[in-house]
């Protein structure tokens, strides 16, 4: 077991993140730490254990986005356009 202690600067290396960012996830309890006083520590072997189930739907996000855009797209041309039963509707995409 892996017992060395990470101060934020050295997490922040080791995550290749930004100290801020490391402190912003401490803070918002996403990111496994204790406190010594007022010094956060992270125990190295907890954070590779944390990477191993972090995940970020990175293909969802796209598909969400996506459609806002088409939902948007479609509330614009029902305001903005009289009906024309030969003008394509976006309705298919959704």
């Amino acid at each position: 077991m892996d017992d060395e202690l990470l101060t934020i600067p050295e997490a922040a290396r080791f995550l290749k993140i930004s100290k801020s960012k490391v402190y912003q996830m401490a803070k918002e309890g996403k990111l496994p730490h204790f406190k010594i006083g007022r010094n956060i520590r992270i125990r190295k072997e907890d954070l590779k254990e944390w990477l191993k189930d972090y995940h970020v739907p990175a293909m969802e996000e796209p598909s969400v986005a996506l459609r806002e855009v088409i939902r948007r797209m479609n509330e614009k041309s029902r305001k903005n356009a009289t009906p024309n039963p030969l003008q394509p509707s976006f309705k298919d995409f959704e």
